[in-house]
């Protein structure tokens, strides 16, 4: 037999293996992603198909460990609310650990002194680092301004933590209060117990949980996600 013929005959052989074992693999993870409706609420799940996807398209998260390094803040206030969120961060994320580090981070907070900046116009700003052909965060940058009241800058603080881990704004509105998305408020009393509770919303909590799931891949497609969860 010629090394050609040797050739063909390897890859009738193996060819149908691979396909193979690619159906099985698709189907499992398939499988793993239906499961999730018995994990999640349906509000959840309905939250972080909006929240959870770079531009409705694709997953992006970090693959390494967050190091946290803050700069230009000694306020008390400023640091419990990022240790507040780091509490939070780790209870719900798989596989991932997140601290605050006096050095060498790789998640920089800065807190801006412009005291002409209007906090109305601008009140925080992240960005994060994915390269190309990747869908890991390898980076990223939180800018702070000023605010009149401690309780609305640790608000702000958790949004941009939450953008900065892979998590995006919508402009859909939910029943259940959140950081993500709009929320109307009920009444005074219902206004003043939600902003002045400095826990991360249950709904942002949920969204942690599902972005860092092991059953979801980075990179994995809205449209799977949803095809799948919805049966």
């Amino acid at each position: 037999m010629n090394l050609k013929s040797k050739r063909n005959t390897i890859i009738k052989r193996v060819l149908p293996l691979m396909i193979a074992f690619s159906f099985c693999a698709c189907t499992e993870n398939k499988s793993e992603l239906t499961t999730l409706c018995d994990s999640y609420s349906t509000d959840a799940i309905s939250y972080f198909s909006e929240v959870g996807f770079r531009d409705h398209q694709n997953m992006q998260r970090w693959a390494k460990d967050i190091k946290i390094l803050v700069s230009e803040s000694n306020n008390p206030s400023d640091l419990k609310a990022i240790d507040d969120f780091i509490e939070t961060f780790n209870q719900y994320a798989f596989g991932i650990r997140m601290k605050r580090v006096t050095s060498e981070g790789n998640l920089e907070i800065k807190f801006h002194d412009n005291e002409k900046l209007n906090p109305k116009r601008l009140n925080g700003l992240c960005t994060t680092e994915v390269p190309m052909f990747s869908n890991h965060i390898t980076s990223a940058n939180i800018l702070i301004v000023p605010f009149n009241s401690d309780e609305t800058k640790r608000r702000v603080i958790h949004r941009e933590l939450l953008k900065a881990i892979g998590l995006k704004p919508t402009n859909q509105e939910y029943d259940e209060y959140n950081l993500m998305g709009k929320y109307t408020f009920k009444s005074i009393e219902d206004s003043e117990n939600k902003l002045y509770d400095f826990r991360v919303p249950n709904l942002d909590k949920q969204a942690i949980r599902l972005l860092y799931d092991y059953k979801l891949e980075a990179g994995l497609k809205r449209d799977v996600f949803l095809k799948a969860v919805n049966g």
